[in-house]
């Protein structure tokens, strides 16, 4: 599952349990069966710097 944009300042207890929660509750139901546990969680930060090339 994937949050795009999560909440700054989120802590590991929070994901923690957020992701307890849909896995109990089976919120998303994969095409493969349900989920069973949680496995990892991730924050990605991309940087972008754009360069205007026209001269």
């Amino acid at each position: 599952m994937l949050v795009d944009d999560p909440r700054e300042g989120i802590n590991k207890a929070e994901i923690k349990e957020v992701m307890d929660m849909i896995v109990e509750k089976n919120i998303f139901t994969p095409n493969v069966g349900d989920l069973v546990e949680n496995v990892e969680a991730k924050i990605v930060v991309i940087d972008t710097t754009e360069f205007d090339l026209a001269v």
